[in-house]
């Protein structure tokens, strides 16, 4: 819905673009990217671990609102995955690494501390293997990406605190940011209101400046989504995209020509 259509005191959906106030942005926690929102949840768990906002404006072609995320829940832009997959891949090897050594002293002899320990090392192993297989949206245990997840929550509570401390780094940084910057393009869905607010400006002798608000309905929440980066960067990346394509596209257009060459001169010694 166009910002100059909306009603007051309704609840509605507003898309447009992030536009700073006067205050300084936040810092996201990991990144120390600058933006006006963030989220950081687990990597591969769904729930947040920590988030913030900031006020800012949305602006579309009919004007500009206030947002207000004082109590939200979001869907942000600006992926980064801090426990990547190269980490998840090197532990994996390393307990693989691991788990070959134990079986060569298992054949010397077995004890019951060596068959304890290759136990657990097995269970670790399927633990990062389906940690690497979530983060790629595939199924390594369980029939489905909820038990998987289920079965990762559980486990992980078991190795985190014994084998964070060791060499092996999933369960160090496991975490994923996402943030929400100046320039991106966003949908909000919220509680819209005319409020008194000091970034409204000077006031009349009698009347205090208010502004067009949008935020948490009461014991609601304010929803932001963003799927992605801004529409610059968007374009950009076409750009990029179409600069790739076009050798691709000579290199057809040329084999075709050098394809109709050999048919001619081949329908020429036939005759």
């Amino acid at each position: 819905m166009p910002i100059a259509s909306l009603v007051v005191d309704g609840v509605a959906t507003v898309e447009g673009q992030v536009r700073r106030t006067d205050a300084a942005l936040l810092e996201a926690p990991a990144s120390g990217r600058q933006c006006v929102a963030y989220v950081v949840s687990s990597g591969v768990l769904t729930g947040a671990l920590d988030q913030a906002g900031q006020a800012f404006f949305l602006k579309d072609e009919s004007g500009e609102i206030l947002v207000l995320p004082e109590r939200f829940t979001a869907r942000l832009g600006h992926r980064e995955t801090l426990a990547n997959l190269s980490v998840v891949d090197a532990d994996v090897r390393a307990v693989s690494d691991s788990l070959s050594a134990l079986r060569d002293k298992l054949k010397q002899g077995r004890t019951p501390e060596l068959v304890d320990e290759q136990r657990t090392l097995r269970k670790l192993y399927t633990l990062l293997c389906a940690i690497r297989a979530h983060s790629r949206g595939h199924c390594h245990v369980g029939k489905s990406l909820e038990g998987q997840e289920r079965f990762i929550a559980k486990n992980t509570a078991l190795f985190e605190h014994e084998y964070a401390p060791r060499k092996l780094r999933t369960f160090k940084l496991m975490r994923e940011e996402t943030i929400l910057a100046v320039g991106d393009y966003v949908r909000v869905t919220g509680k819209v209101e005319q409020r008194v607010h000091a970034l409204a400006g000077g006031a009349g002798y009698r009347e205090r400046a208010t502004l067009l608000t949008i935020a948490a309905p009461a014991e609601e929440l304010l929803v932001l989504i963003a799927e992605g980066a801004s529409q610059a960067e968007a374009e950009r990346h076409q750009e990029l995209v179409a600069a790739k394509s076009r050798p691709a596209r000579s290199f057809t257009v040329i084999a075709w020509c050098l394809l109709g060459v050999v048919v001619a001169l081949a329908w020429a010694f036939t005759r």
